[in-house]
């Protein structure tokens, strides 16, 4: 194999233990924590850039600055390819520009994509639209999840001249308990927002999340989002993991999209590849919720409390304690894969 790549951060091609292929929460936490341990790993991202998308609705309401160069985000020893990987096999990684990388353990850590602000070019997209409407254009948002919730709400309170609704054949918060559907309910058309699916001005898809496909065009298994199929120990087959967004695991069904759940993924396959190095067995994957956190523009918020298989209690905190609360985990988030990625932890669903 060649080694020899377009990277920003050379590392001896010879000497990887582990690729880590995407520079999102769980890759960032994966490749820091192997590197926290002695591992020779390396990183591959389509780009030189972390995109910190919790909070991609703000930036496509107010400009908000979502990025930071991924190099920073990484330790030291953490090599990195800045170039899109194309192929993933049983000890190897293709790259867009030819280069193909070599190691025993492969962790694919894609995250996930969609339409409107799922991501950034579609947050700034969306962003240079907004700024082009004339006051009182109807903007309408389409799916009322926790993504939906908060870009209807964010829209409404940076742009109070604009018409904002949000619409969702399948009602207004699914999944969350009924009676934090009503108070949700009450509380939109005084953040500035409408239940109305009526012609728009502009339409903002927040209606789901897919993967990218490269666990699909490798020939790996994948369910009908393009998912990676992962067993309970994160692995896929001998040798390839997966982790976040990009990952299923019909022995795991009640994980979730969201970075709630790709750092504890990624620390989990770190831990495992460490073990499996070390000659020893991989663990299952213990996790579980305790809530969900839902930003309201910048003064309201809805902290929804949740079992640890993400199943509401019913209780609930909301108003500017909701707003603080969400605002501290965000910039936690943000820290976690780089800070506290040595000693990270994380609650276990039985325990």
């Amino acid at each position: 194999m060649s080694h020899f790549g377009s990277r920003s951060r050379p590392v001896s091609m010879n000497t990887i233990e582990a690729i880590i292929i995407g520079g999102g929460y769980g890759g960032v936490m994966a490749a820091n924590r192997l590197a926290a341990r002695g591992r020779r790993v390396h990183l591959v991202n389509d780009g030189p850039t972390f995109v910190n998308r919790i909070r991609l609705h703000q930036r496509a309401a107010t400009g908000y600055r979502v990025t930071r160069p991924l190099d920073e985000m990484l330790f030291p020893e953490v090599g990195l390819s800045t170039q899109r990987a194309v192929r993933v096999s049983a000890g190897g990684v293709a790259l867009a520009d030819g280069t193909e990388l070599e190691a025993s353990h492969v962790v694919i850590a894609t995250g996930s994509t969609g339409d409107g602000p799922a991501t950034l070019a579609g947050a700034d997209a969306l962003r240079t639209a907004l700024s082009a409407l004339p006051a009182g254009a109807r903007v309408r948002v389409d799916g009322a999840g926790l993504s939906g919730v908060e870009i209807a709400t964010e829209i409404a309170e940076a742009a109070p001249h604009l018409q904002v609704s949000l619409t969702d054949p399948a009602g207004l918060f699914p999944g969350g308990s009924e009676g934090n559907r009503k108070w949700l309910a009450n509380q939109l058309p005084r953040l500035g927002v409408v239940w109305n699916d009526g012609p728009a001005d502009l339409a903002v898809d927040c209606t789901g999340l897919s993967a990218p496909d490269l666990a699909s065009r490798s020939g790996m298994p994948v369910d009908g989002r393009g998912r990676l199929v992962v067993d309970r120990t994160l692995q896929a087959a001998p040798g390839i993991w997966g982790l976040g967004d990009a990952v299923v695991s019909p022995q795991l069904p009640h994980l979730r999209m969201g970075c709630a759940t790709a750092l504890p993924m990624g620390a989990h396959v770190a831990d495992n590849v460490h073990r499996v190095l070390a000659g020893e067995a991989a663990a299952d994957f213990d996790f579980g919720f305790s809530f969900r956190c839902v930003s309201l523009g910048r003064r309201n918020g809805l902290i929804e409390f949740v079992n640890r298989c993400d199943v509401p209690t019913g209780r609930r905190l909301t108003g500017r304690i909701g707003a603080f609360l969400k605002e501290r985990i965000c910039r936690l988030v943000i820290n976690a894969p780089h800070r506290s990625a040595a000693g990270y932890r994380w609650l276990g669903r039985e325990r």
